[in-house]
């Protein structure tokens, strides 16, 4: 069964490492010193009620995407075309 799960190639492991020592290590270093996010450059916008709005409106959008789209998902999967279909599968 682990023979069918796909590996990632080994250049992930080098952007992963990459992404964490140049941009997640020294925000949280910054952040525990008590310093804000401007200590490294970053500025933030204000954030103001429209702002705000479009926002939230953004997270309940995807929000509901992601109910829907699993809601479709588990529908499928209780088919029984789906299920007989997966049975047949070789386990070679």
């Amino acid at each position: 069964m682990a023979a069918h799960i796909s590996k990632l190639r080994e250049s992930w492991g080098y952007h992963i490492q990459n992404w964490f020592v140049r941009v997640f290590l020294p925000v949280v270093i910054v952040l525990s010193q008590g310093s804000g996010p401007e200590a490294l450059g970053f500025r933030l916008p204000k954030l103001n009620a429209e702002i705000f709005l479009i926002l939230v409106l953004l997270t309940v959008a995807l929000f509901l995407t992601t109910i829907m789209v699993l809601w479709y998902a588990i529908s499928l999967a209780k088919d029984a075309k789906a299920i007989g279909a997966v049975k047949d599968w070789s386990t070679e």
